[in-house]
């Protein structure tokens, strides 16, 4: 037993000796070391942003906010941004090519966070391999390689002056001086002139902290409250008065749409579990935000003003989760106090010998130590993972704006619809951002309009999504129905309003759709057609030898029920034996169950490309059989076969209401119309988008086809009705 004991002690001796000599080492090359860790990461973002071969929608609209600095305003409505990312971005474009300009300031802004981050450390629990530790974890972790996927590269700008701000809070409210004071001050002007986010975390950051602080007092009589809220309220008034340069980009927010609505104006199922989605990603975030609690307890026990301010970042990013449209993006914040409170779980439990048996204590460090390896070691390959995910500008991409750059009018308007994959249908503006930001063309682009901040940016992406809808679109509050010719997919189309989205759940297609006629077989795109609206009905009269083959209407009828019907026309050298018309689903749209409750009556539950869940209900209103199948091949799901038919079939779509009534009207739009109304000279398409593509490269009385490779189609608007 005595031999065992030597030996733990033995081990326990040995792992004091070095983390002695590592603790000496990087207090006195502290420069070095934390130089070091910035190298290393800028050159690992650096490589992992040009081997993945693309970049996210959000590094085209850094680009449309550079040039408006720089007096480039294809837009025209100025600066509604933070000034100094672009500016940042604009010293980089002064010296180097666009792209390489981009991939250069992300993986600089990402490894810059770590110096302030050392120095933050060092401040709070003083020298040695804290910070270093601190400053690895905060350069490379899951939370900010998920936002150089899509781009938050202005946000985590802001969280560097962010770091940087709670040096000199530190300071002041330890009573420092007029320095540490107006430098505090300084930063946190930085941080608002760099995101939006920043501005209304800091304005809960202050308003916790003083809650917090009087409450502390109220309990605790030896908290100094008058002093520190001085302090405070010092910091943030003359951070107000450093801000005034930034005010004028935030005059626009007031009357925009991110000031009045919540997460609850949704009906994807935007639920608080769906923002948790980043630590779901990596079991360890959940370990350390857990351990991160605990340490800021600690802390609070031990240093109470500094404790409290890191409680205060956390409760900060907690908060807004609970009612902000975008409840992921405030998890963001949290690794920035969650990251310095599992430092002083550690320094708690390796400095404090009651706190646990020495061994226990020596493992559990260790642990820890080989915890957060591991978790720098998995954020690298989920980085490259993330950007991939995100990327928009595919070589493809970048060849068709490069097209569109040199080879279009300046003043020319450019119609898109976005890239082809999941949660993409209303991802229009992911092209969208890089035509202006990049090819420097106004666009009208597709768009959940949650993602747009400005209601003219909405007003243009409803019509955007109308546009893309159909050449003939019916809605109403609840639900969406669109014809699309010449194309034969989409005739028609059926879909639900999610809130900010018309989302397309099914869809028939002409091209599939087989009549019988005798010993042979055709489709209805194969004969001639001629759509109209009669009223509030879109009428399509399907021709053969002169004669009417079969009139298909489709409405909404009152109760918001989608209404397709086919009149069989026998007679006069038609004689149809059998018609087969098969259902699809649309792209992206998974089709959880179904339940066939007869061979007229079927319920569906499917979840959008947004994971919007929808039961509906497709109900056949007709006389004679229908022999119903569910071949489930490709996206086709259910086939509904009628022999000899006769008079009409009517198809009834019941859908669930899932937002709240609005104008209660019926509207109908001409997609020609639209075009002429928006102005658009151009459109372009990703050719996978086969619908779309149909449409447009088939109506060449209206586009002419310019430029097209593996990805992108663009056509030219040559006729204006």
């Amino acid at each position: 037993m005595c031999l065992k004991c030597d030996k733990i002690g033995a081990f326990s001796h040995f792992c004091k000796e070095v983390g002695a000599f590592i603790r000496d080492f990087v207090d006195r090359h502290h420069i070095a070391v934390v130089s070091l860790i910035f190298l290393m990461s800028f050159l690992v973002k650096i490589f992992v942003l040009n081997s993945s071969g693309a970049l996210g929608a959000d590094y085209g609209a850094y680009l449309r906010w550079a040039d408006v600095v720089k007096g480039l305003d294809v837009v025209g409505k100025g600066l509604r941004y933070p000034p100094i990312y672009p500016i940042l971005l604009n010293l980089f474009l002064a010296f180097l090519d666009e792209i390489t300009a981009l991939k250069v300031c992300a993986a600089l802004v990402y490894s810059l966070i770590a110096v302030p981050y050392f120095f933050a450390t060092r401040k709070m629990f003083g020298g040695g391999v804290f910070p270093a530790v601190a400053s690895l974890l905060i350069t490379f972790n899951i939370f900010y390689s998920e936002m150089m996927g899509w781009g938050g590269n202005a946000n985590v700008l802001a969280f560097a002056f962010l770091i940087a701000f709670l040096i000199f809070w530190v300071n002041g409210l330890k009573g420092g001086s007029k320095r540490d004071i107006f430098l505090a001050a300084f930063f946190l002007s930085l941080a608002v002139g760099s995101h939006y986010l920043l501005a209304a975390y800091l304005l809960f950051f202050f308003l916790v902290f003083l809650s917090l602080i009087l409450l502390w007092r109220i309990s605790h009589e030896t908290l100094a409250f008058k002093p520190l809220a001085k302090n405070v309220l010092m910091i943030g008034l003359i951070g107000l008065a450093f801000s005034v340069p930034y005010i004028f980009t935030y005059k626009h927010l007031l009357n925009s749409a991110v000031i009045r609505e919540t997460n609850f104006t949704l009906a994807d199922q935007r639920t608080l579990g769906l923002s948790f989605y980043v630590a779901y990603q990596n079991l360890l975030n959940i370990v350390f935000v857990i351990l991160g609690i605990i340490g800021i307890e600690l802390l609070i026990k031990e240093n109470k003003p500094l404790g409290l301010t890191l409680a205060t970042l956390f409760i900060s990013g907690c908060l807004p989760i609970f009612f902000t449209l975008h409840p992921a993006r405030w998890i963001l914040f949290w690794p920035i106090p969650i990251f310095l409170g599992v430092l002083a779980f550690i320094k708690d439990l390796s400095l404090k010998p009651k706190r646990a048996h020495r061994i226990i204590r020596v493992l559990t460090v260790i642990s820890m130590a080989f915890l957060i390896f591991v978790y720098i070691l998995c954020s690298v390959p989920y980085l490259y993972d993330r950007v991939s995910y995100y990327s928009i500008l595919t070589p493809q991409l970048l060849d068709a704006l490069e097209y569109i750059k040199w080879n279009t009018a300046a003043d020319s308007v450019i119609a898109t619809s976005g890239p082809f994959k999941r949660g993409g249908e209303g991802g229009g503006h992911n092209y969208g951002w890089w035509i202006e930001g990049y090819a420097d063309r106004r666009s009208v682009a597709t768009s959940y309009l949650r993602f747009l901040i400005y209601y003219d940016e909405r007003e243009i992406a409803e019509k955007a999504n109308i546009l893309f809808s159909g050449t003939h679109v019916l809605l109403n509050d609840f639900v969406m129905t669109a014809e699309t010719f010449p194309a034969g997919l989409g005739n028609p189309e059926i879909g639900v309003n999610i809130g900010d989205f018309y989302e397309k759940l099914l869809f028939f297609a002409d091209s599939e759709t087989i009549i019988t006629c005798g010993s042979y077989n055709i489709t209805l795109s194969s004969v001639k057609w001629n759509t109209t609206f009669t009223g509030n009905i879109i009428e399509t009269v399907y021709n053969k030898n002169d004669s009417i083959l079969i009139n298909r209407s489709v409405y909404i009828s009152d109760d918001s029920t989608i209404e397709v019907s086919f009149k069989i026309n026998q007679g006069n050298g038609i004689d149809i034996t059998k018609i087969s018309i098969p259902l699809f689903q649309a792209d992206f749209v998974d089709l959880n169950s179904y339940c066939n409750i007869s061979d007229k009556d079927i319920v569906l539950e499917m979840t959008t490309s947004i994971k919007a869940y929808v039961k509906l209900n497709v109900s056949v209103d007709y006389e004679g059989p229908v022999a119903l199948s569910f071949p489930e091949v490709g996206q086709k799901f259910v086939l509904f076969t009628f022999d000899n038919p006769k008079d009409t079939i009517k198809f009834k779509f019941i859908l669930p209401k899932l937002v709240s009534a609005r104008s209660g009207q019926m509207k109908r739009f001409n997609a020609y119309e639209l075009i002429e109304q928006m102005g658009i000279d151009y459109i372009m398409v990703n050719v996978n988008r086969r619908r779309e593509l149909e449409w447009f490269s088939k109506d060449k009385s209206r586009f002419l086809k310019e430029f097209k490779n593996e990805e992108i189609a663009i056509f030219k608007v040559i006729t204006k009705p």
